[in-house]
């Protein structure tokens, strides 16, 4: 598709109680917590795929951007 960029919203990870984060099943972990996220990502340790499960909250707005649009270089 060779998109060059892609539409995001920006959110506040830790503070947001509308962002959920538990885990999957059989993922060998019996919870997880936001800054656990937070930590394995700056410190290169990720989580196996299938760890955390992150839910959002129905208020995010719509995103509706013409696919010609993100095959060109972000603004």
């Amino acid at each position: 598709m060779e998109l060059q960029c892609l539409p995001c919203v920006l959110v506040d990870y830790l503070e947001d109680d509308g962002i959920s984060v538990s885990v999957w099943p059989n993922s060998g972990r019996e919870s997880i917590q936001k800054e656990e996220v937070i930590e394995a990502a700056l410190s290169g340790n990720l989580f196996e795929p299938k760890t955390s499960r992150h839910m959002l909250s129905d208020h995010l707005p719509p995103i509706s951007v013409p696919l010609a649009r993100l095959q060109q270089p972000a603004l």
